[in-house]
């Protein structure tokens, strides 16, 4: 990729929902991790998604330490840009608090929004911003 790509990217409450599901993406949303740190790519994120990110890390029936929830939003911190939304977006109506993904895509004039969440990925795309599942996004870097 010739230009710094975009990207945010949100773990979605519902994942941890799913029995199993939640630990696969933690392996994905890993390895796009280290492959974020190495590259030209860029991780955009807001304030309401990182709050959201360590509520969801933060469950007991994952069983992430005290240290390994700090550590790991240490880590996400250290390798993104954290952006302010100002424009307040109702395009999904089947589950409002996903705007905060469109939102901050929109204020970090991102190129694609990763998320395995059906609300986002039913979109395809919003505005100019491609809405994709992580394996795309590591497919093509």
């Amino acid at each position: 990729i010739g230009v710094a790509t975009k990207i945010v990217n949100l773990v979605q409450n519902r994942l941890s929902k799913i029995p199993g599901l939640f630990e696969q993406y933690i392996d994905i949303d890993q390895v796009a991790i280290t492959i974020l740190s190495k590259t030209k790519i860029e991780l955009i994120l807001s304030p309401q998604i990182l709050k959201e990110f360590r509520e969801v890390i933060s469950r007991p029936k994952f069983g992430f330490s005290q240290d390994q929830i700090v550590n790991s939003f240490k880590q996400i911190i250290s390798i993104s840009t954290i952006v302010m939304p100002s424009n307040r977006i109702n395009a999904i109506k089947d589950d409002p608090d996903d705007n905060m993904v469109l939102e901050c895509a929109e204020a970090g004039k991102a190129d694609y929004i990763v998320s395995g969440d059906d609300h986002l990925l039913n979109f395809k795309k919003y505005k100019d911003i491609k809405i994709v599942r992580t394996k795309f996004i590591l497919d093509i870097v």
